[in-house]
């Protein structure tokens, strides 16, 4: 497998947000449940998607 870096494009913004989302769920659902609700909910009021929008 060859791995190419190319230069970012604006058409390619929709792919990359779901690439993002995809690797990044599962590590917040894990956080989420280790973590107090409480606490987890100070860091991510409305959900961390929003957050890192």
């Amino acid at each position: 497998m060859e791995i190419q870096i190319e230069p970012y494009e604006a058409k390619q913004l929709d792919a990359i947000i779901r690439l993002s989302l995809r690797a990044w769920t599962p590590v917040f659902e894990s956080i989420q449940k280790v973590m107090d609700l409480d606490v987890y909910q100070e860091f991510y009021p409305k959900d961390w998607r929003v957050s890192f929008s």
